[in-house]
């Protein structure tokens, strides 16, 4: 096992008011005399359910979190990872040695969580659409958006006179957004009107409709649709929006419910379950 946990063994022995908890708010302050007992909490509760993590799989944690903060922090150039530890007065030795005991509680605590944990039909079902999409759709567009020119109202103008200069802007992006619409059903190039007519922000490849926030009109003229149909000009956005549907695939709930549940079932421990764990 770990020398740390011998260590820190007989202190536990010395658990009085006068003494363990003294030394420790002497020594560490409050902050840490809470964090020391929610790590013996969890010691103990996964020494007596049989959970004692091997240093094999802790150092492969401590590995995997190594190639995290240098892919993330440092893209991938692993000296620049050591030169700032450098910095701070440490090396990989010394930052795995002061990792290791955070490391085996981080294990510890996600296995007492899932070895507790219960999945609901709920859980289920929202990991189902967000993987999906909403009722196991996975809905493929492309996508073209004619954006309304804001007027420039007069001054002196009421109320009811800009009103209608926005309508009447609104109205013509309509109108161009129709006439892109009849020649992409024409037979144009998506790529030559998404350059002309769109604002050029558009994805250029298919995408999920679900990887964006839609109006509900917008989701379901999309749905109505067969593939390689385009819809009529979509209110959205500031602008109006033109979708043909590249591909539309349903995967029923029942085909993935083992997986889903089996991934909900293995994530990591969040701050309510962890809560919950010491609360117990």
């Amino acid at each position: 096992m770990f020398p740390l946990l011998f260590t820190l063994a007989p202190l536990l022995s010395l658990q009085d008011d006068a003494g363990f908890s003294g030394w420790l708010m002497a020594a560490r302050g409050e902050v840490y005399q809470t964090e020391f007992l929610r790590d013996q909490l969890v010691i103990t509760a996964g020494a007596r359910e049989g959970i004692t993590p091997s240093h094999a799989k802790v150092e492969e944690a401590l590995n995997a979190e190594i190639t995290r903060r240098i892919e993330n922090a440092h893209l991938g150039d692993r000296a620049a990872w050591e030169a700032e530890l450098s910095r701070l007065g440490q090396d990989e030795g010394s930052w795995r040695a002061e990792q290791r005991f955070k490391t085996l509680n981080t294990i510890l605590i996600n296995e007492l969580v899932r070895a507790r944990r219960e999945i609901t039909e709920s859980e289920v079902i929202a990991a189902w659409e967000e993987r999906f999409g909403p009722n196991g759709e996975m809905t493929t567009v492309r996508w073209i958006q004619v954006q309304i020119e804001p007027p420039t109202p007069p001054s002196g103008i009421t109320r009811e006179e800009e009103r209608a200069l926005r309508e009447a802007a609104r109205e013509v992006a309509r109108e161009r957004a129709a006439e892109v619409c009849s020649a992409w059903r024409a037979g144009a190039e998506f790529a030559a009107l998404r350059l002309s007519s769109g604002t050029g922000d558009e994805p250029a490849e298919p995408f999920r409709l679900d990887e964006l926030a839609w109006p509900e009109a917008v989701k379901r003229e999309v749905s109505l649709l067969v593939p390689g149909e385009i819809s009529e000009p979509q209110a959205a956005k500031g602008g109006w929006s033109l979708f043909e549907l590249v591909e539309k695939e349903r995967t029923p709930l029942e085909e993935v419910r083992e997986e889903l549940t089996a991934s909900l079932a293995a994530r990591p421990a969040n701050s309510a379950e962890a809560d919950a764990l010491f609360a117990e």
